[in-house]
């Protein structure tokens, strides 16, 4: 008896307990309201505008597809700007350019001449060479203040054409990108032309001593080879001594000490260097730069198919005096015009290129010496037919000219 009454009489306390603690917790809350509501100005105070989002906090309409589009002065250009834009804007003509828009709605602008506008102010802002033909800049941009502020994104383009100056301009609202899309027209945009090839830029180097450096695509393409089989057919006494060492860059050579001997001999009338995989490259390029101007020796960036844009820009940025002859880009613009990739290269892991790529270019370095198409009847190699490479490349090979299958927009 005794235990159960033991019993009631603890479980009464601790409901007691519990009681007092339920009710300590809502006179805590009722307080606290009590507390704010004592704190309320008798006057409402000035109301302040809302602050603006800041522009990183906005997400960018996610671009699911893009397509290459080509924009150029006029038909009498001989090169146009390649942007990489969101497949489902349209472009409007207009005199000065395009308007773009999306499912009817306007949501920007690609127009000649900088489009720098008073009532935007630059929130953030980059700029960058791609090669030394484009200067680019890339600006993000704020109009409006509060809750009404409006961003945007804002690019320049600036080249030279015919010796003259010019400016191509893209705005295009900030939320209407993402940050893929609005790096992809920063870091991507470049110049194609008809032929990487400026005729007749290296005469200087008529017969003389060619070296050429480069990994594995100067073996498997048989560059070097096919050049002089074309030097001899077309009786020149230029001749060209390839070097081809696997999965070299320019590093590897400025490492070669009999190789930077003979360049600093003057053994070479030009090298032509392959090889830039890396950043890196750019500063190794400055070395083998100094090495070429102790004998005199004409330098040329000679880029394989296999290697990287970014890379290949750096180096020409940060040796600006030097040619180039975009191998590269050339076999890029022949697949671009309709050439099967697989005539130009092996199908193995790396795609070498095939010596129909190696005919290419000879074919540029031939032009680039002596201004005029080469003869190729009677070049010969174990995977090479001439008939064959006639029908592959077909006027090419008689005007040095890319058939183009795009379409450019003509900005006027």
């Amino acid at each position: 008896m005794r235990k159960t009454l033991f019993a009631i009489l603890f479980t009464l306390m601790i409901c007691s307990v519990l009681l007092c603690g339920c009710n300590v917790q809502e006179e805590e809350v009722t307080d606290q309201t009590d507390a704010a509501q004592s704190e309320e100005p008798t006057e409402a105070p000035t109301q302040k505008p809302d602050e603006a989002t800041p522009y990183w906090k906005i997400t960018g309409r996610y671009i699911k597809k893009y397509e290459t589009r080509h924009f150029a002065l006029s038909e009498d250009s001989a090169r146009n700007l390649v942007l990489e834009l969101s497949s489902d804007w349209t472009l409007n003509k207009t005199d000065n350019g395009y308007t773009i828009s999306r499912d009817g709605e306007h949501i920007g602008s690609i127009l000649m001449g900088s489009l720098v506008d008073k009532d935007w102010k630059i929130e953030k802002d980059y700029s960058r060479k791609s090669g030394n033909e484009l200067e680019i800049s890339k600006n993000i941009e704020s109009s409006g203040t509060g809750s009404s502020v409006k961003y945007r994104y804002r690019y320049e383009y600036a080249f030279e054409e015919g010796g003259e100056a010019y400016v191509m301009s893209l705005v295009v609202k900030y939320e209407e990108i993402d940050l893929n899309a609005a790096d992809r027209l920063y870091q991507n945009p470049k110049f194609v032309s008809q032929s990487n090839v400026v005729e007749n830029s290296l005469s200087h180097i008529d017969g003389g001593n060619i070296l050429i450096l480069g990994n594995s695509f100067i073996g498997s393409s048989q560059v070097g080879n096919i050049l002089n089989q074309i030097f001899a057919v077309n009786e020149k006494t230029t001749r060209a001594d390839p070097i081809s060492i696997g999965y070299a860059n320019v590093g590897t050579y400025i490492g070669n000490v009999e190789i930077m001997t003979a360049i600093r001999n003057g053994e070479y009338d030009a090298v032509f260097i392959c090889g830039f995989y890396s950043e890196g490259e750019a500063d190794n390029l400055v070395v083998l730069e100094a090495a070429c101007k102790e004998s005199d020796t004409t330098l040329v960036i000679f880029p394989a198919h296999n290697e990287f844009e970014y890379p290949i820009s750096l180096a020409i940025e940060k040796c600006p005096e030097l040619p180039v002859l975009n191998w590269k880009s050339e076999l890029d613009m022949l697949i671009e015009s309709g050439v099967d990739k697989w005539d130009l290269c092996i199908n193995d892991q790396h795609l070498h290129s095939t010596e129909y790529a190696g005919l290419i270019g000879a074919h540029m370095i031939y032009r680039s010496i002596y201004g005029e198409m080469p003869k190729i009847d009677g070049i010969y190699t174990y995977d090479f037919d001439v008939e064959k490479a006639k029908q592959i490349f077909g006027s090419y090979l008689e005007t040095g000219r890319i058939d183009l299958n795009y379409e450019i927009n003509y900005m006027n």
